[in-house]
């Protein structure tokens, strides 16, 4: 039997493999914006995206109402960042952790995916819409 062929569990006929063959390890990367700042977002950006181009997963906050990081980078107060490289997911409509009176509703919604129709990077994965012919 060929190694990088082998099963987890070699006594099941539909078994997980133990390893994507023909490689023998994978590596994944990905971007969580919390605790993430603007500056901090930007070296992110310029070294994975631009220096050493990695296309990996990212994600976005649409809001930040988290008060202990209020300049924690989000889609409305820098929309800059849904168009400086393809995102492949929204991590959530906000951060509302430090928040305690603040609660998610329609309005922000609404404004959230005004900004993301607005930028040409909001399709695909993230958000389908007709394009204009």
């Amino acid at each position: 039997m060929n190694p990088s062929w082998r099963r987890c569990n070699p006594s099941e006929t539909s078994a997980l493999l133990a390893y994507p063959p023909p490689y023998q390890a994978w590596l994944t990367l990905s971007n969580d914006p919390d605790n993430t700042m603007i500056d901090h977002w930007k070296q992110v950006h310029e070294l994975v995206w631009e220096e050493l181009a990695l296309p990996f997963a990212d994600s976005f906050f649409v809001f930040n109402h988290n008060e202990a990081l209020p300049d924690q980078v989000n889609l409305v107060d820098h929309p800059e960042i849904l168009d400086a490289h393809p995102h492949d997911s929204m991590h959530t409509w906000g951060d509302y952790m430090g928040a305690p009176k603040r609660r998610f509703n329609r309005e922000e919604a609404e404004l959230g995916l005004q900004r993301m129709v607005e930028s040409d990077r909001a399709s695909g994965p993230i958000m389908r819409r007709p394009r204009a012919t």
